[in-house]
């Protein structure tokens, strides 16, 4: 006669292989009410609520199944992996260390112990435990998966990629393997391999809009701005608050050269998300390359919460407005391209005005040339003697500061451009060249009247549009 509770341990088993968590839980709890107080159904019902993401009944499923068991090596594993997944990594180590004394060949364990460390950011110990369970199973996705967490903690995305590739591989139903594969080739501009990472995620999960976001982005990257378009107004039908979407909806519609209706999108991401970084600048953006200055140039101060430039504001005094100048020094930092201070220049002897003294700090290259301006004092800047009792201006905040809506009142001065010089490069672009060094400045075209907003590609490094 079987054991009480037999028949729905069977079908609870079967629905947790089928991905079927919800069920294997309902028929483990069954199987435990009709008496089958063992460890297979203490650990299904662990398992499966684990996969619910129900931590709160899994952690004690989990306890009571170690009780019954408690040198069971694969129950302590699992279990290890569960405390790790909330982010108990000292008990979780502790668990797993506890089922490898049990079973030193337990390829699992090994990476529990790995994942265990990399929480507790002893990075150098966690890969060795992640050599060793690939050394046992080098077919292990789990294995290939956490040691692509690792790398990426290590600050390592090109053998990340690599790490997550394996685990797609080994385990083509690993859907988190597929979409951190795809978001990693996304940050290496790997498109066609993010493309591809993310279409087969999405095989798996077809309703995603995440995932669905993030493939647009691909897509955009691979110029299929037409199906990126698509997508993004699948993406709406589904979540249609989701501000991503429509800065991605923004951004095909714009190489489209539909700019009315990029605009609104952007605006309309822009209402969803007023903190969003990417909504903020590509509204920015679009509105400069337009002609809406006023509101462009006030949107691009939004620029200043990207990484980069925060590293570079900290601990510093930066103006707001041109009442805060007055009997102070100035200096207006450069950032971002040489060409960007070329163009930006025009502006520092107008702000200088209203300062008792103007510093203009920009790459050592352009020194030379910009010591052209008359009432500003040039300097590098990474020069030590720098003034420390200043406030600071960003050198393309200028026209925000001045409220100038209308460049072609600002144009170059006459010695910026008496020191430059102009050549055709051997790509056919026009080389920009300091009269003075002999120097090549940037690969574009300098203008009196208009800027190249389309040039600054640094902001396709903006926090992610997903």
């Amino acid at each position: 006669m079987k054991p009480k509770g037999t028949a729905a341990l069977d079908k609870a088993r079967a629905a947790l292989h089928a991905g079927d968590a919800t069920e294997a839980a309902r028929l483990a709890r069954t199987a435990i009410k009709m008496g089958a107080h063992n460890t297979e159904a203490w650990h299904l019902l662990a398992l499966a609520t684990a996969g619910q993401q129900d931590f709160d009944a899994a952690i004690p499923a989990f306890e009571e199944a170690l009780k019954l068991a408690p040198r069971d090596a694969v129950v302590a594993s699992d279990y290890a992996g569960v405390l790790a997944e909330v982010g108990l990594f000292e008990q979780a180590l502790a668990c797993a260390d506890h089922a490898l004394v049990i079973d030193p060949q337990l390829a699992p364990a090994w990476v529990q112990r790995g994942k265990a460390l990399n929480g507790l950011e002893q990075m150098r110990d966690a890969i060795q435990a992640l050599n060793r369970a690939l050394q046992l199973a080098p077919d292990l996705a789990s294995g290939h998966y956490t040691y692509g967490q690792v790398l990426e903690a290590l600050k390592q995305p090109d053998r990340a990629l690599q790490a997550y590739t394996e685990a797609a591989r080994h385990a083509p139903a690993h859907r988190d393997a597929h979409q951190k594969r795809g978001r990693l080739a996304l940050q290496l501009e790997k498109f066609a391999e993010a493309a591809e990472s993310f279409a087969r995620a999405l095989a798996l999960s077809p309703d995603d809009a995440g995932l669905l976001n993030n493939h647009a982005m691909a897509l955009h990257g691979l110029g299929r701005f037409d199906e990126a378009l698509a997508l993004c107004d699948q993406i709406i039908a589904i979540s249609p608050a989701l501000a991503s979407a429509h800065v991605n909806r923004g951004r095909a519609l714009q190489m489209l050269g539909r700019y009315k209706e990029a605009l609104d999108a952007f605006e309309r991401a822009h209402r969803l998300d007023p903190d969003g970084l990417p909504a903020a600048l590509n509204l920015a953006m679009l509105r400069l390359t337009l002609g809406d200055l006023a509101r462009g140039f006030a949107g691009y101060e939004s620029r200043k919460r990207m990484p980069e430039l925060e590293v570079q504001l900290a601990g510093r005094t930066h103006v707001a407005g041109l009442d805060a100048l007055k009997g102070r020094t100035l200096i207006i930092e450069a950032e971002q391209g040489l060409g960007d201070t070329v163009q930006f220049a025009r502006f520092a002897p107008r702000l200088a005005r209203h300062a008792a003294r103007t510093v203009l700090a920009v790459q050592p290259s352009l020194v030379p040339l910009m010591k052209t301006l008359s009432g500003v004092e040039v300097m590098a800047n990474d020069d030590p003697a720098l003034p420390d009792d200043a406030v600071h201006a960003l050198i393309m905040s200028l026209p925000h500061l001045l409220g100038e809506t209308d460049v072609r009142a600002a144009p170059i001065s006459s010695p910026i451009r008496s020191g430059l010089r102009t050549g055709r490069s051997g790509s056919g672009l026009k080389a920009v060249v300091s009269a003075s060094t002999g120097r090549v400045v940037r690969l574009a075209e300098i203008s009196t009247a208009r800027f190249h907003w389309r040039r600054l590609r640094r902001l396709r490094r903006c926090p992610a549009y997903g």
